[in-house]
């Protein structure tokens, strides 16, 4: 007998664990709450003393029709919200299968409905995760279609450059133009591409040809060993962005924000930082740097350590507490009326056939430089 009531007691505790893990706290509470609150209701206190039995009934059943009324109410909102789920569960499937369709029609439909989806699971707290699962989904759509392929030496090892990064063959991506660009636009240009900037942009070792990042959201973004070809960041904001190791073949900064960003090894062919891009802390180190344009640019405490600047243009550029330590080609670049300060460091920097005196009429004499 004994053990069938405390069976009975363990099934009822199952069941109630059950109820308060499915979310139904706030109904218990209430119920609680309001079976507590009806022996004061009931009480004299809480009415006048000629009040009749028959109104007592009436105001405390009243009450009690309003907790129910409650309860049903946060019923039907935890109903909805599951019957919503599974509306965005069934759209979310059938946008990815658009998606991996392999046709442009449907690439694009699949992407303006996961994009759809992100937004509206943006304003659910219990939805958000679509939105870093939507983002690494097209992120990865990215990567899969861009195509990197390393030099190797006959035994099939890969070849690495001076600072053993790896040398590039040859490198293209298999997919549309158009439909890359879809993607950039909706994760970093759109008018909610806000909803995505919480999660990481990892953008390594893709290839990315004529891709239009003007006005983009980019912070922190990271873009090691990426082959950038005739792409556009102009106005787009890139603090803390990484471009460790990547190829920018004619890429434009025009008045990016690069505060913090880093430019690690990376090989910059005609690229352009002009109108005033805000370039303070960037890194530099071991950037080749050929007949890329500076002008006008704000570098304060930017480092261009170990870097190649032959043809580099530094005019007008504000140098303050830049290091240029051990760079080569430096008599090669443009200092035309630099701003710069005491604290600009030229230590071990080659000046090839320059004398100190021939520096000062060029670029003004610096405080610190050891030949």
């Amino acid at each position: 007998m004994h053990r069938k009531i405390r069976r009975k007691i363990e099934k009822g505790r199952i069941v109630v664990i059950k109820w308060l893990r499915k979310g139904y706290k706030a109904i218990i509470a209430i119920i609680i709450v309001g079976l507590c609150l009806v022996p004061f209701i009931w009480n004299d206190w809480f009415f006048e003393t000629h009040t009749t039995i028959a109104e007592k009934v009436t105001y405390v059943g009243a009450f009690i029709a309003s907790i129910l009324l409650a309860t049903n109410a946060y019923l039907f909102y935890k109903r909805n919200n599951l019957m919503a789920k599974g509306q965005l569960d069934t759209r979310f499937k059938d946008a990815a299968i658009l998606l991996a369709a392999g046709n442009m029609s449907s690439e694009l439909s699949g992407i303006h409905a996961l994009h759809q989806i992100a937004v509206e699971a943006s304003q659910t707290k219990d939805q958000k995760n679509y939105v870093s699962v939507i983002k690494n989904i097209l992120i990865t759509f990215i990567k899969e279609k861009s195509v990197i392929e390393y030099k190797k030496d006959e035994a099939g090892k890969m070849l690495l450059d001076k600072v053993k990064a790896p040398i590039v063959d040859k490198a293209h991506n298999n997919k549309s133009q158009i439909v890359l660009q879809i993607i950039i636009d909706k994760l970093f240009k759109d008018e909610n591409c806000e909803i995505y900037t919480e999660y990481p942009t990892d953008l390594s070792s893709t290839v990315l040809k004529e891709i239009n990042f003007s006005n983009a959201k980019l912070q922190g973004a990271n873009f090691d060993k990426a082959l950038l070809q005739n792409a556009n960041f102009s106005l787009a904001q890139l603090q803390n962005a990484r471009f460790e190791n990547a190829q920018l073949q004619n890429v434009r900064f025009a008045s990016a924000q690069l505060q913090g960003a880093h430019f690690w090894n990376a090989q910059l062919q005609e690229a352009s930082f002009g109108l005033r891009p805000q370039l303070r802390d960037a890194n530099f180190t071991h950037a080749q740097l050929q007949n890329t344009n500076f002008f006008n640019a704000e570098l304060k405490n930017a480092s261009f350590a170990y870097a190649q600047l032959q043809n580099t243009n530094f005019t007008n550029a504000e140098l303050q507490g830049v290091s240029f330590y051990s760079s080569v080609d430096i008599d090669k670049a443009f200092f035309d009326t630099p701003d710069w300060n005491e604290y600009t460091d030229f230590t071990k920097t080659v000046f090839e056939n320059k004398t100190m005196d021939e520096l000062a009429e060029i670029m003004g004499y610096p405080a610190r430089a050891v030949l």
